[in-house]
């Protein structure tokens, strides 16, 4: 009996000292070690839970409904010597006893230093200068973060080794009463676990937070939301210096909503912090990676699952949907190695960094019709041995553009920012670091390689106008930096750089949703062309371009007019909301040199829809340099058809039986000269030429003519006027050369035609000298015959001619001693007339018809002469040789 009492006794004391003594030990042990206060409502002594757990410390709060422990020995499901088990784990910051707390320790020993009541409304100003001292304080002897040579406490190996965290429905609340938010946050478990041991003396954990959930939330409104899974399992050694080896993240099912008022919420809520330079000496930059390299993991995976982000833009009601089946990134980090140089000089080399992304099924939405859809995106990037090797590819790309959509969504997004900038107060601010120089410093560093290529690309883009579309096969981008450099030293913008840009089958064409076919042209199909080009930059002013361009075929309709148009008037849309900045005048020439070859080549000019004029080119070389630049067609061919009867197949110009207009080989050249101040341009006819006219021909170009003159002046019209500094234009010298076989035909009439033929022939115009006309051998054929022959013709002003100035002054009525003189010299003129010609009725009659119709065309009206106007120019005519022949019939007897 005695034995039972005693035994009673002690289990009393026991408890009593479990369950009162053990929680007033604890609760002394955490106040007077860590300053927190520590209550803990009751503990079950047989199961050793601890019920009604409470901690608080400078205004966090953290409530636990329950917390029990396992342990291995008991339990075979139980992997740790000591796993503890929380469950309903709220934690809360008491915003009004922090705000109380330091009303307390700092403005109320401020307010007793004053003398009166006067002095109080500068006591913001004392208060300021003294966060500002205490900030100077600490930023001057503020340390970097350093993470070399250093280890893992050994507390926390051991707390990994033998235990683990289970955490049910926890809860994170944190208040702002000053600003009138609170951020909360929630998940349904959240586990932590390691593992300390093993050959490699390696620190292995993993985190896991199940249904997690966090909001935002002010006034009423909730600003942001988001939710998901994470698990983080990694490897970091424990027995040597710090390094992280592995880290391995998956992010399963996240939501993220915003809303557009989240915006103006961190613009009100956004702190400037004064950070002090760091002296001129120190070199951060430098140490930056190392410093940082043992907490950097040498191998990482991130995995994230189906995503959504969601923003709702209360102003145009519209919800923004991103959606994204899967991202995928691995990389890998080398810590960077040092070598020693020729000084003896230990130099700091570049990490080998390997980053691999990918990413699926990633889609735009917004008021049910998707913006933009990509299928799938790779990007592979590796720095190795100072070389920056970047490689992306993206499959599938559409993008649809509704401009009354997007530029509502682009209106109130830029008001919004506007009105956050005018309410923003001005604030000093220091730079803190500069951008351009860790810039220069990373370029110096490495060198830059890369490439992309797009697959499947297709733009839709209108306005209230049938669609227009655009795209390509395939594109594919090169850039190289050149590893030879010049000793001087060039700015960012201004390194050695070589680029490649590939366009397989690139198209564009009103209401398309494909690309059109390659060896026939589609009509609405407005462009199609396949081209390379190279662009290689060899000093800081100097570019060097090479490009090839195959298959190019342009169509110009009125409907495109139109579109171009609307384009125009959506971009001038634009600049209404944007402010226009001065552009500065002193601009600094770019040498550029090109080297262009394009072949089969078709331009589709469509006049009306009984109307086309298709020009097609066999091959195009073009040149430019600093002195000169020019270009060489060969096999030119026009055309007159009806349109849209069926697609039209891109034949060789040699495979086209009939044209209005054949040129063989031309080459045009343009030519500066800086001495005069003048621009040449040279046209020289080096093969064969053939043009026939005709009115109704004349009337169909005079229409192009002047439709795309209107397109141009709407285009003027509607351009917004920009100030800018024009350069002294340079006078126009042209010359047009014909050095071969060329033929003019005129159809005059249903019976009459002629035909001008000449196989040398120039005609130039010089903005000193004037115009001038010289051939070696022309003929007229009217019907078939050669009727009149010009042999050795030169036309040209002469700026003194003595057997003028004999006439003029023989003459009284005359009174200016010299006019504008025009010289002719004529070797020989020969005239034919064969039997039965009808040479008055085809040029009195036909062709000075036709002359007039001209005049009448293109409105050309005879200047009323008057003592203002100007003298007409003298002629003086030389002729060596006339030849005129009259043929009777050759059957008639005398």
């Amino acid at each position: 009996m005695n034995f039972i009492l005693i035994l009673c006794l002690g289990f009393i004391i026991i408890y009593s000292c479990v369950s009162w003594l053990l929680p007033t030990l604890l609760s002394w042990l955490f106040k007077r070690k860590y300053h927190i206060k520590l209550k803990i409502g009751s503990i079950a002594v047989l199961k050793l839970i601890l019920r009604d757990v409470s901690l608080s410390k400078d205004g966090y709060s953290v409530h636990i409904d329950e917390i029990s422990f396992r342990s291995s020995c008991f339990n075979s499901e139980i992997n740790k010597l000591v796993s503890v088990v929380i469950k309903s784990l709220k934690v809360t910051n008491n915003a009004e006893e922090k705000r109380n707390a330091v009303v307390e320790t700092i403005l109320k020993p401020l307010l007793s230093k004053q003398n009166s009541y006067s002095q109080v409304e500068n006591l913001e100003t004392e208060v300021s200068g003294q966060i500002e001292d205490h900030q100077h304080y600490s930023l001057k002897h503020q340390t970097l973060l350093e993470f070399r040579d250093k280890k893992l406490p050994p507390s926390l190996i051991m707390f990994a080794q033998f235990m683990g965290v289970h955490i049910f429905n926890a809860s994170i609340t944190i208040h702002d009463c000053g600003n009138d938010w609170y951020l909360h946050t929630t998940a349904s478990e959240v586990h932590a676990d390691g593992a300390a041991g093993g050959p490699a003396r390696a620190l292995v954990f993993s985190a896991n937070i199940s249904d997690a959930k966090a909001r935002i939330i002010s006034g009423r409104n909730a600003l942001a939301e988001a939710a998901g899974s994470i698990l983080v399992e990694g490897t970091v050694k424990a027995d040597s210096p710090l390094n992280v080896e592995k880290i391995h993240t998956v992010i399963s099912n996240p939501a993220v909503v915003l809303q557009d008022d989240l915006y103006d919420f961190l613009q009100r809520n956004k702190k400037t912090k004064l950070v002090a330079p760091s002296p001129p000496s120190e070199d951060h930059l430098a140490t930056l990676i190392p410093r940082l390299s043992p907490v950097i993991p040498k191998i990482l995976s991130l995995k994230i699952g189906p995503t959504s982000i969601g923003c709702v833009d209360n102003l145009t009601k519209t919800k923004f949907e991103v959606s994204l089946q899967s991202l995928l990134v691995n990389s890998r980090f080398s810590a960077a190695s040092v070598a020693v140089s020729a000084v003896g000089a230990e130099v700091m080399r570049l990490p080998q960094v390997y980053v691999a992304l990918q990413a699926d099924g990633l889609r735009l939405s917004a008021k049910d019709s998707t913006l933009i859809f990509l299928n799938k995106v790779k990007l592979d990037a590796k720095l190795e041995k100072g070389t920056l090797n970047l490689y992306l590819i993206i499959s599938t790309l559409n993008v649809t553009y509704e401009h009354s959509n997007v530029f509502l969504w682009y209106s109130s997004i830029l008001q919004r920012i506007k009105k956050a900038k005018a309410m923003k107060l001005s604030q000093f601010t220091q730079k803190t670091w500069n951008a351009e120089a860790w810039w220069s410093r990373m370029s110096r560093s490495c060198a830059l390689q890369g490439c992309a290529e797009l697959r499947s690309v297709l733009i839709r883009c209108g306005r209230d106008i049938a669609a227009f579309g655009a795209g390509c096969s395939g594109l594919k981008v090169k850039f190289d930096q050149l590893l030879d450099t010049t000793e001087e030293t060039y700015a960012c913008c201004g390194r050695q750089w070589s680029a490649e840009l590939l366009v397989d089958g690139g198209w564009a064409g009103a209401g398309r949703g494909a690309g059109p076919p390659r060896r026939a042209h589609h009509w609405g199909s407005h462009v199609l062309a396949v081209a390379l080009v190279k662009w290689a930059s060899h000093a800081p002013r100097q570019s060097k371009v090479e490009a090839m361009m195959d298959c190019l075929r342009l169509e110009w309709s009125p409907s495109l007019a139109q579109s171009i148009l609307t384009f125009v008037d959506c971009m001038n849309e634009y600049r209404g909301f944007t402010e226009q900045s001065s552009t500065d005048s002193t601009q600094t020439s770019h040498e550029i040199t090109m080297n262009v070859a394009l072949s089969h080549i078709n331009l589709f000019l469509i006049v009306s829809d009984t109307v086309c004029l298709m020009t097609r080119i066999d091959a195009v070389t073009f040149e430019k340099s600093k002195n000169k630049t020019g270009a060489v067609v060969s096999g030119l061919k026009m055309v007159e058809f009806i349109p849209f009867q069926g697609n039209v197949h891109c034949h060789r110009s040699d495979e086209i039986p009939s044209s209005f207009f054949h040129v063989k080989l031309a080459r045009i050249e343009r030519v500066p000269n800086i001495e005069r101040n003048s621009l040449l341009l040279d046209f020289q006819f080096l093969e064969n030429v053939e043009f026939d006219w005709s009115p109704n021909l004349h009337l169909k170009i005079l229409t192009f003519i002047r439709a795309f003159r209107g397109f141009r002046n709407e285009i003027k019209d509607r351009r917004e006027s920009i100030d800018v500094s024009r350069k002294k234009e340079m006078a126009k010298d042209w010359r047009v050369s014909f050095k071969t076989e060329t033929n003019l035909g005129l159809a005059l009439s249903k019976d009459n035609s002629m035909v001008f033929s000449t196989d040398d022939m120039t005609i130039s115009y010089d903005h000193e000298i004037g115009l001038s006309i010289v051939w070696s051998h022309l003929k007229m054929i009217l019907n078939g015959d050669e009727i009149v022959t010009v042999e050795g013709y030169s036309q040209e002003r002469v700026s003194d001619d003595p057997d003028i100035r004999i006439e003029r002054k023989a003459n009284d009525g005359f009174v200016l001693s010299w006019n504008k003189v025009w010289a002719v010299n004529i070797e020989s003129i020969r005239v034919i007339f064969p039997y039965k010609h009808r040479f008055a009725e085809a040029v009195q009659g036909d062709f000075v018809s036709l002359f007039k119709w001209l005049k009448h065309v293109h409105g050309i009206k005879k200047k009323s002469f008057t003592l203002d106007s100007p003298l007409p120019s003298d002629l003086h005519i030389k002729i060596d040789e006339i030849l005129i022949e009259m043929s009777d019939d050759p059957f008639c007897s005398t």
